[in-house]
Formats: structure tokens, sequence, C-alpha cells
């Protein structure tokens, strides 16, 4: 389901242990959406709704629990993959096989260009890289292979 910006929460029911997760408040469900029709094609029995946030969470929840369902901490599908760090933007041919969580473009040494590298982790956002010591992060050149380690002037 597709959402503006607007902000709700989303509901996540099992009508066969009669349980219920209460999400948000967020404002895209499209990766909770997949993880309930996923769960759905295995064979559970559950399903989904939401409320915007303006409108509460908690009169949704003791609704629920008058139709007889408990609410539950723990979550009743896999929870998505964090995708927040991803680079969004298309990547030359050298550097289609990388890790679009782990991309950075910086001044590869080796190559005397600016390239685009993987990172020993995801990204961290630029402040945190500007902010980092020498050595604290490493990424490797996806054209030559070879190692960075001064994050100074790496970005996205």
């Amino acid at each position: 389901m597709r959402r503006s910006n607007r902000q709700f929460y989303y509901f996540i029911l099992d009508d066969d242990k009669k349980l219920f997760n209460c999400i948000g408040s967020i404002s895209n469900d499209n990766d909770w959406n997949q993880m309930v029709v996923d769960a759905q094609k295995s064979g559970r029995n559950i399903h989904s709704s939401s409320v915007w946030e303006e409108e509460g969470s908690e009169s949704s929840k003791d609704d629920l629990e008058n139709r007889g369902y408990k609410y539950s901490e723990k979550l009743l599908v896999h929870q998505p993959v964090d995708r927040s760090a991803e680079y969004s933007h298309s990547l030359p041919q050298y550097a289609g096989g990388a890790d679009k969580n782990k991309i950075v473009q910086f001044l590869c040494h080796d190559c005397r260009v600016v390239r685009y590298g993987e990172m020993n982790t995801n990204y961290p956002g630029q402040e945190i890289l500007m902010n980092s010591n020498l050595g604290d992060y490493t990424a490797r050149c996806l054209k030559c292979g070879s190692i960075a380690n001064d994050p100074y002037n790496w970005y996205r």
C-alpha cells in the first residue's frame, strides 16, 4: 500500500493465535507488507491494517483487545531488512556487484581519480565519516582493489 509522508501505525494480526503487533509510527509500510505476504504464502493466517497517527493507536489496540486479541511484544513476522543506508543512484558497471549499503565515492590513490568503493561496514552517514579518525573505516576501490583508510573526503 503506497502512502504519503503522513505517519501511521501498522498492525499485524495473527488470527489463529489471536495476537497482534503495533508498529510505528511509520511513513512507509512496503517492507512490512512484504513480510506479511511472505508469512501468508507460508500458510499462516495473518493480515495487517493501519491507522493514521492523528487517529491514534490506543483506540485501535483497545478495539483489538475487545475482540479477543492480545498484544505481543514479539514480532509476528520477520523484521524487514533496514535499507536506510542503501545507495539509491545508478552505479557504473565496475561497481555493479557491490553491496549498496556500503557504497561511497572517494579519490582512489592508485587510480588517481574518483572511484566507487565498498566500505568495510554499512555507510554510517556523512557527518560520522567526517568526524572519524584515520583507520576507523576502510573502503576498497571497486575498480583496482586498493584499500583507502582516510574517510575524510568520502561521500555519496
